[in-house]
């Protein structure tokens, strides 16, 4: 057999995989926005999104959809990682990493997110008369999400904490509270 083969085959599986992720995400970001409208729409709510909200990154500074309630106001910013095998680092000062689990392809999810990056200022909308709450929606959500205050060790962490003045969420804690607003 030849060499060469056997490196395009290797690619190709690398490419799949690849692919597999991006996929699999945009099925996560489209079922998020399903469950999104269906809640606003029966509870009443007004849903302002920009189109294809659903499809935002982590590095876009703008608020991908709010959603106003007659009681209070929820921002939220769509926060995803690409890949399941990964825990998400978010440092008390600003910064997350990802750090990934899998053997296969480590070297090169370490070199695309293994270094620490800052979290953006994110520019929420103006608080009204109503109070505001800001969210981070974590859309896919990673293997698991750890915080590590100034200087200490990492903890385990998950929905409810706080980062950056926005509260940590995933899919269903922010359907809970929004429909909690009733």
């Amino acid at each position: 057999m030849n060499p060469v083969y056997l490196i395009y085959f290797v690619l190709i599986v690398i490419g799949l995989i690849i692919l597999w992720a991006f996929i699999r995400c945009f099925f996560k970001r489209l079922s998020c926005w399903a469950a999104v409208r269906n809640v606003c729409r029966k509870c009443g709510f007004t849903l302002q999104a920009k189109p294809f909200w659903f499809l935002g990154s982590r590095y876009l500074k703008g608020v991908d959809f709010v959603i106003e309630a007659p009681s209070c106001t929820f921002a939220v910013k769509l926060f995803g990682c690409l890949w399941p095998l990964k825990s998400l680092i978010l440092r008390e000062y600003g910064e997350y990493c990802f750090r990934a689990h899998a053997n296969f392809l480590k070297f090169i999810l370490d070199l695309l997110d293994g270094y620490p990056h800052p979290i953006p200022a994110y520019r929420f909308p103006e608080p009204g008369d109503k109070p505001q709450q800001r969210f981070l929606l974590i859309n896919p959500m990673p293997l698991e999400i750890l915080m590590q205050p100034n200087n200490g060790q990492e903890q385990i962490s998950g929905t409810g904490d706080r980062i950056c003045g926005m509260e940590l969420a995933n899919l269903s804690h922010l359907l809970r509270i929004v429909e909690s607003a009733k």
